[in-house]
């Protein structure tokens, strides 16, 4: 049983799989969860998805304030800290993460066969930052005087002996800024972050730069990246 697993099963107990209330097992806990999005919202939503149907919603924004939206959403993503919905934003005319739970109200669009006919530029396989894969080398802070406590923390694996040990994740680039903060890593090309609040340092910090939510990650220098979060 992968170790994930088997940690599910520990902290919710050997049931038969099929209780709606599992009980804890009494000797290994989880992280509480804190944001759990509205079991509505997300009925809608994952309608929305598996009928290839807009959405026109109500959300609430950091920057704006509550507005209306309408969305053809194509996926929703944990990002580590929130659960997102990731799709095409007409009133943007781009491709936008959207927190679930600031989703005020949510609801198939039907007004009219024009707006609701869902055009090509609008699909998952136009979103060109969800279909990239960006490889991001992990490897323990260059400050720290025991890299190898590290090493194991993360599951770092060395050549040799002389090679720095590394983890290489290969995930989507719409997740990477969100990741990268999730997981504290210093993406600063001079590893110039704390190494105290710090432990990771990301070795290939210009792979970034193909990253539109690259302002998210952790000492993140660079020109070319624009957060396309709806924060």
């Amino acid at each position: 049983m992968p170790g994930n697993a088997a940690l599910k099963a520990l902290t919710d107990g050997f049931g038969d799989g099929l209780s709606a209330t599992p009980e804890q097992s009494g000797f290994c806990e989880d992280a509480p969860d804190l944001i759990a999005p509205p079991q509505e919202v997300l009925a809608t939503l994952s309608r929305a998805i598996s009928q290839q149907q807009a959405v026109r919603m109500t959300y609430q924004s950091l920057s704006s304030g509550a507005s209306e939206r309408v969305v053809v959403p194509h996926s929703i993503v944990n990002n580590g800290q929130r659960w997102h919905l990731r799709g095409y934003c007409r009133k943007r005319s781009e491709f936008r993460d959207f927190v679930c739970n600031r989703i005020i109200s949510a609801h198939i669009d039907e007004k009219g066969s024009n707006t609701t006919k869902i055009a090509e530029h609008e699909q998952q396989a136009a979103d060109a930052q969800w279909n990239q894969q960006l490889t991001l080398e992990l490897v323990p802070h260059p400050d720290h005087k025991h890299p190898q406590a590290i090493a194991l923390d993360y599951g770092m694996q060395a050549a040799n002996q002389h090679k720095q040990p590394v983890r290489q994740l290969s995930i989507r680039a719409a997740r990477a800024g969100y990741l990268l903060r999730h997981w504290n890593v210093d993406c600063s090309p001079d590893h110039r972050l704390p190494a105290h609040e710090h432990h990771l340092w990301l070795r290939n910090h210009l792979i970034l730069e193909h990253c539109a939510n690259a302002v998210l990650a952790p000492g993140y220098v660079g020109t070319g990246a624009k957060s396309a979060a709806s924060r």
